[in-house]
């Protein structure tokens, strides 16, 4: 490249010297020059990258900041009309001011021009051109947020940033980045395409399933110093957790399953059938109908035809005699068995109790057909999304949430554990974006006084 090449590549639109860019060169000739320089060489070789990510991670910086820079201010001419619902508003571009984006390189600036009018909000055309979000974090510092925050707690999602960014963001800023990005869950999964039915196996299932989750004491209750007979130490609020998959038939016999579940030696079996194209929720916010709901909903997304055989499970028991369809059989030797024995006060109740599930539940207990007809009948497929998504995050020692962070959380884990967060992100972008600028449309005014 030519000198005059350069000289031209360092100037603005505005006719500026872009010293952002010149000190961006600077910054990587002295990055190359510290990596082949002896102090460098006589270094181990873990210290080098070390080294070269901290000042690498300034150059690009430098590079980032040169580039918001060559974007201009976003001037667009001496006026703007501005059309709303509430109709149209002419502003000028009464000054430039300046907004701060911290990007996974550091802090970087936008300039840019602001057309104002008295009584109403400026106007920043580059922040619409740039798709600048609405917090200062840039939306790749709020998705690394995203990803920390659903593995593990806020603390270490904090941590875990400032290692890798060298940003340091409060516990705080993270809860509310995560609450802003979980805000379009519902809308991705009623817009989203439903997988392909092709090539799945015939069997829909939807699985549901409670899992509790502590709360924070709420303001003003008063401490117990001890506990009544079965009150428990936390206070919980119990998310309900769903599960929808399809998977090929497994036909097995009442006796194979029972032995595969209390005999010590090992059973002949057949494959297990795993879950295809599994997609988890869970919401502490919603009721369990509400959950149960969308589950359905989701089925018929997947299967408008109808043409795969539907199945709902929920948590039961086991026994032999159920797993052959004996359900009132059952239910008569619980009580006589009981009545034997004597039986009274609370183990008898606890026992009719029982019983009395059992017999309300009978017709959908058929076990002997489901099992001859190779449909699931355990709920190991919701009780793994339980523990994965709501215990395995929420109920680490000491945590304790409040009902709008646990749903965010939840929605968020739900989104990664389906394998679809590198969908959800764009979409929550092109959410976002509308909110911030769809609410309006602008055009430059000729000749504006």
């Amino acid at each position: 490249m030519g000198a005059e090449a350069v000289r031209l590549s360092v100037v603005s639109a505005d006719g500026a010297v872009d010293f952002s860019l010149i000190a961006a060169r600077a910054a990587f000739g002295k990055l190359e020059g510290w990596a082949m320089s002896e102090e460098a060489c006589a270094l181990p070789e873990h210290e080098v990258e070390a080294g070269l990510q901290t000042r690498g991670r300034e150059a690009i910086r430098l590079m980032l900041q040169a580039h918001m820079n060559r974007r201009g201010t976003g001037r667009v001419g001496a006026a703007l009309s501005v059309v709303r619902p509430e109709g149209e508003t002419v502003r000028s571009d009464a000054r430039t001011d300046e907004r701060k984006i911290v990007s996974i390189f550091g802090d970087v600036t936008a300039r840019r021009t602001a057309y104002a009018a008295p009584g109403r909000e400026s106007v920043h055309p580059l922040d619409e051109k740039a798709s600048l979000p609405a917090r200062s974090f840039s939306y790749e510092v709020q998705r690394r947020v995203v990803d920390e925050s659903v593995r593990g707690p806020f603390d270490e999602a904090v941590e875990s940033i400032e290692k890798t960014t060298g940003n340091v963001l409060s516990k705080r800023s993270a809860e509310e980045i995560a609450a802003d990005a979980a805000e379009d869950f519902d809308a991705f999964y009623q817009e989203r395409k439903a997988p392909p039915a092709e090539g799945t196996g015939p069997v829909l299932v939807a699985a549901v399933d409670c899992k509790g989750v502590p709360l924070v004491k709420p303001d003003g209750a008063a401490h117990a110093a001890r506990r009544k007979k079965g009150e428990k130490a936390n206070r919980k609020k119990m998310a309900t957790v769903a599960a929808v998959f399809t998977q090929r038939p497994r036909i097995r016999t009442p006796e194979g399953v029972a032995a595969g579940l209390f005999d010590d030696e090992p059973q002949e079996h057949t494959p297990r059938s795993r879950p295809e194209q599994k997609r988890v929720r869970a919401s502490i916010e919603k009721t369990k109908d509400e959950v149960i709901a969308e589950a359905v909903a989701e089925m018929d997304a997947r299967d408008p035809e109808g043409a795969k055989l539907r199945v709902a499970v929920t948590d039961g028991e086991r026994a032999l005699m159920i797993l052959r369809g004996g359900v009132s059989q059952v239910v008569k030797g619980m009580r006589g068995s009981a009545t034997k024995r004597g039986l009274t006060g609370a183990k008898r109740k606890a026992v009719d109790s029982a019983a009395g599930y059992f017999m309300r539940n009978r017709d959908r207990m058929r076990y002997d057909t489901y099992l001859a007809t190779g449909l699931p009948i355990a709920s190991g497929a919701v009780e793994g999304a339980c523990k994965n998504l709501v215990k395995d995050r929420m109920e680490r020692s000491g945590m304790r949430w409040q009902v709008p962070g646990a749903e965010a959380v939840s929605k968020l884990r739900a989104v990664k554990l389906s394998g679809d967060m590198d969908e959800y992100w764009p979409f929550h972008i092109a959410r976002e974006q509308a909110r911030l600028f769809g609410g309006r449309t602008w055009s430059a005014v000729a000749n504006a006084k």
